[in-house]
C-alpha cells in the first residue's frame, strides 16, 4: 500500500519535500498538496488551519543545520507586547517566519522565511509550543535591522514591563556588548539609552518619549508616593519627583465611572500632599501640543518657587 503524504505529515508534523520522499511518499502527490505547502518546499497536515507555533516548526523543517525561531516571531510566541508600528494585530501567513541559524551552514532562502546567521552558540531561551526561541533581548536586537528608535523603545520597554518582565535590564546591554553581525546596533544603542524599565502601557512610554522630543527631561517611571496618614503608598505614571509634578496617562479604562471616582480621590489625596498633576488620556494622543504647553508651564512655576525657598 502505497505510504500517503497526509499520514507521514500527521505523524512527524512539518517536513521538506526531501525527508517527506526519503520516507517513502510518491512524488506524484506533491502535484494534489497545494494546501499542504506551507512554505517553498515544506508540508505539513495543518497548513489549512495554520497558526503562529506550525509555521514556525514548519520554517526550522527547513534548515539543514539547527536554528532557533527569533526576532518578531519569538517575541510573538513568549507574549511579548508587539509596538504597532512593528507588528499589524495579531500574526498572519503573509507576515514572515524569522530564524536565526549558525554561519557554518548554507543560509535558508525560501518565501515567507527571514533567516539571521550567527557565530555565536545557539541555545534556546524557551521552548514554546515546541518551538525553541531565541532570548527576547536578541530578538530585541534583530528587529533593529527594519525598525526604528523609537518602536525600539517602546519594545525594549514592553519587555522590561513592570509586571512579568520578560528579561533583566542588563540583559539588552549584554546582547549589545557582543551583537555580532546584526544590522541596526547603532539604532540599538541609541534606543537602549531611552528604554525604561517598569512600565505599565506603550501609551506612558509613547508619552515619555514625545516629552524628551519636546525638549524636556525625561521624567521618572512610575513613582511611588508614600502616604504620612497610614503607610499606603501611590504610583504616578510619570513624573518629576524632585518637584513634586506627576503625570497620570489615562487609557480607555479610565473612562469607567468607578475608576472615574477612585482616580478622583487618589488625585485629592496628592495634592494635598503637594503635588501637582496633569493629565493626558488617549483622545489627547494626536495632538500634545497642549500638553507639552502645560507641562512646560508647570515645571518653569515648581522650578521658581524650589529657588525661591532655597
Amino acid at each position: 500500500m502505497a505510504v500517503q503524504l497526509c499520514d507521514v505529515l500527521a505523524e512527524h508534523g512539518p517536513l521538506s519535500r526531501s525527508e517527506i520522499v526519503g520516507l517513502g511518499v510518491g512524488r506524484g502527490q506533491f502535484k494534489e498538496a497545494a494546501e499542504l505547502r506551507v512554505h517553498h518546499g515544506i508540508y505539513s497536515d495543518r497548513a489549512s488551519s495554520l497558526k503562529l507555533a506550525d509555521a514556525a516548526k514548519a520554517a526550522l523543517a527547513s534548515c539543514a543545520q539547527p536554528a532557533l525561531v527569533s526576532g518578531l516571531t519569538a517575541l510573538r510566541l513568549v507574549g511579548a507586547r508587539i509596538p504597532w508600528s512593528i507588528g499589524h494585530g495579531e500574526w498572519t501567513r503573509s507576515e514572515p517566519i524569522c530564524l536565526v541559524a549558525h554561519s557554518g551552514g548554507t543560509r535558508v532562502r525560501r518565501a515567507g522565511i527571514e533567516c539571521h546567521v550567527t557565530q555565536q552558540k545557539l541555545e534556546p531561551w524557551r521552548v514554546v509550543d515546541e518551538v525553541p526561541v531565541a532570548h527576547p533581548a536578541r530578538s530585541w536586537l534583530y528587529m533593529a535591522a527594519t525598525a526604528d528608535v523609537v518602536s525600539l523603545v517602546l519594545l525594549g520597554d514592553a519587555l522590561l514591563r513592570r509586571g512579568d518582565p520578560l528579561i533583566r535590564p542588563s540583559d539588552l546591554a549584554d546582547v549589545l556588548d557582543n551583537p555580532g553581525c546584526v544590522r541596526g546596533n547603532k539604532k540599538a544603542r541609541s534606543a537602549l539609552r531611552l528604554i525604561r524599565p517598569g512600565t505599565d502601557s506603550m501609551g506612558e512610554s509613547w508619552i515619555r518619549l514625545k516629552i524628551i522630543e519636546a525638549g524636556l527631561p525625561c521624567p521618572d517611571v512610575n513613582i511611588v508616593v508614600k502616604r504620612d496618614d497610614n503607610g499606603s503608598y501611590y504610583v504616578v505614571d510619570l513624573g518629576y519627583p524632585e518637584l513634586k509634578i506627576g503625570i497620570e496617562c489615562d487609557g480607555p479604562r479610565h473612562d469607567d465611572p468607578d475608576r472615574v471616582a477612585r482616580d478622583t480621590e487618589r488625585e485629592n489625596h496628592l495634592r494635598a500632599m503637594g503635588w501637582k498633576l496633569i493629565r493626558v488620556n488617549h483622545s489627547h494622543y494626536r495632538d500634545l501640543a497642549n500638553f507639552i504647553a502645560a507641562l512646560r508651564e508647570t515645571r518653569a512655576e515648581a522650578i521658581a518657587l524650589h529657588r525661591a525657598r532655597f
